[in-house]
């Protein structure tokens, strides 16, 4: 623009003084001059403004030209200048670059997301979609753009999925529901949508969220949760489900047979209110136990039971299962075995001892000589009635353990006493089969109730001896652990099967079914083991292979008497 002024205020010296040499330098004729120059100035000056406006005009259309670069992100040309056009042109390709970055990394996340994330056309088609649609539906990209999203549904959920979106374009919520997706591989897909409208892009965009494995656990819970039901319902001791405030959620029909309550009666209810007359704060103190209450039922009658508490977790939240058994017939079943034992206890075991006695008499001659016959036949008979006498007396031990009124005298011995005890009371039985009992002494001390240890052993000796060949021999050992003291009685005989190692401690239970006969016995000592050993805290147990012989051992573990030193 400077260059121009230039060349028009040497064009107007050029004009003047062309003027004055044409009027031969007169004064008057410097006014026509003044006003060619004048003139001339104005025109000047118009094409400057010209000029000028073109230029702004060039520069404003290229402005506005990169402006519509911006949004098609194409790098814009340069505008020369410090002006203010040329600073804005220069803002505007900073913005198109920070555009274009921002597109290129929600593009990137849009593709490394793991949701399938697309937007859907009025038409319901598929405009665009990441990559995650190929991983997450089996489809590339070029598979779903331009199809109908109904295309990829199971039949039965195009309808519902219609019609959630259909007029979403007048909604500001962000809608959400579930529909199935056929994968390219036939599977079906459970998918969770959110979509939103947007009406600048008139397109709805949406986020499909595969819940295919929460489907799963919500059939596996619900399947749980019906099996937990059934199970519930068809218990025969009465169940009750109860929050920690003590309100029942959950019965059984035993609960509501044994208390005349219906379900809807109890259900809602605190359990003080209809049932029992503890607190939540009492069953939660008594959790594990099993306490002894008295239910109201709903005819105002009480009933004894036994109530059993546990916490149990449903859903996540803390809940009190109740196991309730009535009592009433049990007591009235332990009634008559207490008459029952009392009855074996005195008129059978009385009777069958005086019997012995007479049987002993016979034997003895002191009614009579007897031929080698009878002597036989009262021999046989002794030990018939001697039999059923143990098994009378041993029947009365286990039931007393059981009740709890067997009674342990623990004081501190050595085990070669109750060893040497032992082995005298079966020295009989072994010297008829010529068995030497062999025991290597120790100077080992035990608390325990020597008396029943002693049993123990005899037990296990007297078995020994009956399944050992002639002339073999018995071993008795005892060696002092960490756990405890631990006995050993080994044998020769035939062993036992590994199916009845566990069982031949049970009640009434020989390792053959024919040994009953053959070697006597009444199936109870060794379950009388079991129980002494266990009520001392130890474990009993058998070691053997069919044919090689069998180890019996128990151990009882090291304890200290009240008044003993600690030391």
């Amino acid at each position: 623009m400077s260059k121009n002024l230039i060349l028009i205020f040497l064009l107007g010296q050029f004009v003047m003084l062309a003027g004055l040499m044409l009027t031969g330098w007169q004064w008057t004729s410097f006014h026509g001059f003044f006003a060619a120059l004048l003139v001339v100035l104005g025109v000047a000056v118009l094409l400057v403004k010209h000029n000028e406006d073109k230029t702004l005009q060039r520069r404003l259309d290229l402005l506005l030209s990169n402006s519509e670069k911006v949004k098609s992100h194409h790098i814009i040309p340069k505008i020369e200048g410090e002006d203010q056009i040329a600073k804005v042109n220069s803002r505007l390709g900073q913005i198109g670059i920070e555009i274009a970055e921002s597109e290129r990394k929600e593009k990137s996340v849009a593709d490394r997301a793991v949701d399938v994330i697309c937007s859907i056309g009025l038409d319901q088609t598929f405009l665009s979609t990441n990559a995650a649609v190929e991983k997450a539906w089996g489809y590339s990209p070029n598979e779903i753009v331009g199809k109908k999203f109904t295309e990829f549904l199971v039949d039965d959920d195009r309808e519902s999925s219609l019609q959630t979106i259909i007029g979403a374009e007048q909604s500001v919520d962000t809608l959400s529901f579930e529909n199935r997706i056929k994968h390219k591989n036939g599977a079906v897909i459970n998918t969770l949508w959110s979509a939103h409208w947007s009406a600048a892009d008139k397109a709805l965009f949406c986020v499909a969220h595969d819940i295919t494995e929460r489907k799963k656990l919500e059939k596996i819970l619900e399947e749980s949760e019906a099996r937990f039901r059934q199970i519930f319902a068809r218990m025969p001791v009465g169940l009750i489900l109860a929050n920690p405030l003590g309100i029942i959620e959950m019965s059984n029909p035993t609960i509501e047979g044994l208390s005349g309550y219906t379900a809807e009666q109890l259900i809602g209810k605190n359990l003080q209110q209809v049932l029992i007359k503890q607190s939540a704060q009492e069953i939660e103190k008594s959790l594990g136990k099993l306490v002894d209450i008295s239910l109201k039922s709903q005819d105002g009658r009480d009933f004894n039971c036994q109530v059993s508490s546990s916490e149990i977790s449903v859903l996540g939240n803390r809940k009190f299962l109740l196991a309730i058994v009535d009592t009433t017939e049990r007591e009235r079943l332990e009634q008559l075995k207490q008459a029952f034992f009392a009855m074996v206890s005195h008129d059978l075991r009385s009777p069958l001892s005086s019997l012995l006695s007479m049987l002993d008499m016979l034997h003895a001659g002191k009614l009579g000589e007897l031929s080698d016959s009878g002597k036989g036949v009262v021999e046989r008979n002794s030990r018939e009635v001697s039999r059923l006498i143990n098994l009378v007396n041993e029947l009365l031990d286990i039931e007393k353990m059981r009740s709890g009124e067997f009674e342990i005298n623990e004081d501190r011995f050595l085990v070669d006493e109750a060893i040497d005890s032992a082995i005298n009371a079966v020295h009989g039985l072994a010297a008829r089969k010529e068995i030497p009992l062999v025991f290597e002494r120790t100077r080992i001390s035990v608390v325990a109730d020597q008396a029943l240890l002693i049993r123990v052993l005899v037990n296990l000796l007297s078995n020994a001896i009956k399944f050992s060949p002639e002339k073999s021999a018995v071993q008795i050992h005892c060696t002092e652990t960490d756990a405890g003291i631990r006995f050993s009685v080994s044998d020769k005989g035939r062993g036992v099967r590994a199916e009845h190692k566990q069982k031949i401690f049970e009640l009434f239970q020989q390792a053959e079914s024919q040994d009953s006969n053959l070697r006597g016995g009444t199936g109870l000592g060794l379950t009388i083991c079991k129980m002494i050993v266990e009520q001392h805290g130890g474990r009993i147990w058998v070691d053997s292979q069919q044919g090689s012989g069998s180890t019996f051992s128990f151990l009882i573990p090291k304890k200290k008497l009240s008044f003993e030193s600690l030391d």
